[in-house]
């Protein structure tokens, strides 16, 4: 079966992020530098935030305010995906769009 992946249009709404967050683990910080965020910025929100699913979705917002409307969740899962990330799941459960076929 041939199947061609669509994303989800716009920005990643926060409760994406949020459960994107959940799941993100110690894979935020690969993420935030996959996505371009100064690695200072990075080790602000480790300081700053002690749980790590709090790092993660700090990592998201921070990655969204800076990108701005070139946020999109096509970017996101690519990222996801990316072979230091390795959070394929997330990038299918979070930012594809769902084809219901039946």
């Amino acid at each position: 079966m041939d199947r061609t992946v669509s994303f989800k249009s716009g920005v990643p709404s926060s409760s994406d992020l949020l459960l994107i967050a959940s799941g993100l683990g110690s894979s935020w910080k690969m993420l935030g530098r996959i996505l371009c965020l100064p690695e200072p910025v990075l080790e602000q929100m480790e300081e700053d935030e002690r749980h790590l699913h709090e790092k993660s979705y700090a990592v998201l917002k921070k990655w969204i305010q800076t990108a701005g409307p070139a946020a999109s969740y096509k970017c996101l899962a690519q990222a996801l995906q990316h072979p230091i990330v390795r959070r394929s799941e997330l990038a299918t459960k979070y930012c594809h769009e769902r084809i219901d076929t039946g």
